[in-house]
């Protein structure tokens, strides 16, 4: 676990406290929801760029690609329909 020594508003301060003890009553889970909030900032910027890069792929050729893949990668597998190591009866 890393210590983060991180400084804010005294007014952005009070009001983190105050959310957070309308939360669960406990001001104490000031980790918890930053780590949350980092989360949730990644994932978000994350979702972003990759929007951004790929907006200039057609939507549908994406998707026809994808299932074109999907159904190749079906139609080769080493086994197929009750065969294999997690068929019923297998004892996987």
């Amino acid at each position: 676990m890393t210590r983060w020594s991180v400084q804010v508003s005294d007014e952005t301060d009070k009001a983190l406290r105050a959310f957070l003890a309308q939360q669960d009553g406990e001001s104490d889970n000031l980790s918890a929801f930053v780590e949350r909030a980092v989360r949730t900032v990644i994932r978000r910027e994350t979702i972003k760029h990759m929007q951004d890069r790929n907006g200039q792929y057609d939507q549908q050729e994406i998707l026809d690609t994808v299932y074109d893949a999907v159904k190749w990668t079906r139609g080769h597998r080493p086994w197929s329909g009750n065969h294999g190591p997690f068929a019923p009866g297998s004892g996987a």
